[in-house]
């Protein structure tokens, strides 16, 4: 029997990068429920009294996702390829580097509904 999507995730052992503060804590555990951290209990604490999925980040570092406050991706197709399509390569590029806020400067609204379903 699976865990039901809201049961949430135990991120065990992990480093937390505050960049605020430009720190690193040492290892700790992060309890996500509902898609938010719910709370950062101490290590080896577990998920209380409820049910979570436990993930082991030992050695593995927890940080929050990065902004890019001045991109451009008016141009829809690469000239050197036409079939690459520039904004959703940018959005993929983005994410996998951990940045998954992106302010497009001088792209049309209307376009933005059509990149964050991609």
């Amino acid at each position: 029997m699976g865990l039901a999507a809201d049961d949430g995730l135990l991120i065990a052992s992990v480093r937390i990068v505050a960049t605020d503060a430009g720190t690193l804590s040492e290892p700790r555990d992060v309890l996500i429920r509902n898609g938010r951290i719910e709370r950062i209990p101490e290590t080896g604490a577990g998920c209380g009294n409820a049910r979570c999925e436990r993930f082991n980040a030992a050695g593995e570092y927890l940080m929050p996702g990065l902004l890019d406050l001045h991109i451009h991706l008016e141009a829809d197709r690469a000239p050197e390829d036409p079939h690459l399509d520039l904004s959703a390569w940018y959005a993929l590029l983005a994410m996998s580097c951990g940045v998954p806020g992106l302010r497009g400067l001088g792209s049309c609204a209307e376009d933005i509904p059509a990149l964050r379903s991609r």
